[in-house]
């Protein structure tokens, strides 16, 4: 990885983490160029604005997601498992990179700025989704409504992964909380499309 790279991919990093913390408004492009270890006019030098950052930032995050669903895709050919893996590897990249949850959440908030919904994640679910409901496997639901729901769900359950350990007692290890949590969020999603709840997609 070349120097360039690698300064960009620690701007990104720390972008990610100063908007999901403190919010688009309260983030300046010298409170991250600072965080990064690199000084304000290098970071115009990759970015013109904190827009053009702060989008980068968004689109980098989504693309990896949709890169990940797109291997599930490749890999499982039956249809509830399809879904189980998809769900599971979203929480789990979430509960791993919990700036994108805390971003999803303040972008749903109307933080940032005002910027359409990705059209790739709908066209998916409708693909994913509508054929199936016109064959009867599946439950008739709105691709949208169920891709902002799936989405909350996957979110706000990463977000308050820790807050669970605290509720049920220390005495429960991380691992298993983990585990509890990416199970639950797996099952709602798949009662949702009326699939069988005992589906695998994931140890």
């Amino acid at each position: 990885m070349s120097k360039s790279q690698s300064t960009l991919d620690r701007v990104l990093r720390v972008a990610a983490s100063r908007f999901a913390e403190n919010g688009y408004g309260l983030t300046s492009m010298r409170d991250i160029a600072q965080a990064a270890r690199i000084r304000p006019a290098t970071l115009y030098h990759y970015f013109r604005s904190k827009a053009d950052l702060y989008r980068e930032v968004l689109d980098r995050e989504q693309s990896k997601l949709r890169e990940m669903m797109n291997e599930v895709l490749a890999e499982e050919s039956d249809f509830p498992a399809q879904i189980a893996q998809m769900v599971t590897r979203a929480f789990e990249y979430h509960l791993k990179n919990p700036s994108l949850a805390k971003l999803g959440l303040r972008a749903a908030l109307g933080d940032g700025l005002k910027r359409p919904y990705d059209p790739r994640w709908l066209d998916l679910m409708e693909a994913l989704l509508r054929p199936r409901a016109a064959r009867g496997e599946i439950k008739s639901v709105d691709p949208a409504l169920f891709l902002i729901t799936a989405g909350a769900i996957i979110t706000q359950h990463a977000i308050a992964n820790g807050t669970y350990r605290d509720i049920v007692g220390r005495q429960v290890s991380p691992e298993e909380i983990e585990r509890r949590t990416r199970d639950h969020v797996r099952e709602i999603i798949l009662r949702c499309l009326g699939l069988d709840t005992n589906v695998g997609g994931a140890p």
